[in-house]
């Protein structure tokens, strides 16, 4: 349920990072074999959990598949919502960038980043050989408000790039957007709840 939600979450908050409004999504949900009582139950809980966030962001879903039975020697792939999102900017000269534009760029980290939450997640698994714990959670009020932000921010001319914190943390995030602008100096500001 919250892992389908976090992927509705992701799929928009990178589109935003790109400068756009979230206008509509897509998805391909890919679980085992459905007869399997639990494997239907996390096929009912991801949809639901998808249509509470898409609800929340006011995203409608316009279409998707599914793929069923995804199994080896009877083992059922781990559940997994996959979400597109498409959004729109008016005038394409304003998208968001992926890397930094020049010297002197500032990094403001937006959103609550304190909760030190791994459960589910893939560092849990290569690092300690764990699968198990919680997604983290999410605010979907406070989700859409940072969505909403990000594109403000970008019509203000307050903001040249984005780049989503996720696979890595903040420092892989960094480390990306640095790209052609390794020498340049970046000054942290910190995080901002």
């Amino acid at each position: 349920y919250r892992g389908a939600m976090l992927a509705v979450a992701e799929a928009a908050r990178n589109v935003a990072c790109a400068g756009a409004a979230p206008i509509g999504a897509t998805n391909c949900l890919n679980f085992g074999n459905p007869e399997r009582p639990e494997i239907m139950w996390q096929l009912v809980h991801a949809v639901r959990g998808i249509a509470e966030a898409c609800r929340a962001l006011d995203i409608p879903v316009t279409g998707g598949n599914v793929s069923l039975y995804n199994e080896t020697d009877s083992r059922a792939i781990y559940p997994t919502p996959v979400l597109g999102v498409v959004g729109l900017i008016e005038n394409a000269d304003r998208t968001l960038a992926r890397r930094f534009r020049g010297e002197g760029s500032v990094i403001v980290l937006l959103g609550a980043t304190d909760k030190g939450e791994l459960g589910g997640s893939e560092y849990l698994k290569v690092v300690h050989g764990l699968v198990s714990g919680l997604p983290p959670e999410l605010d979907l009020g406070h989700e859409r408000a940072l969505q909403t932000l990000l594109v403000e921010l970008r019509d203000g001319g307050q903001m040249q790039a984005g780049w989503i914190v996720m696979a890595g943390g903040a420092t892989a995030a960094e480390a990306l957007s640095v790209g052609d602008y390794v020498r340049n100096s970046v000054q942290r500001l910190g995080s901002v709840a």
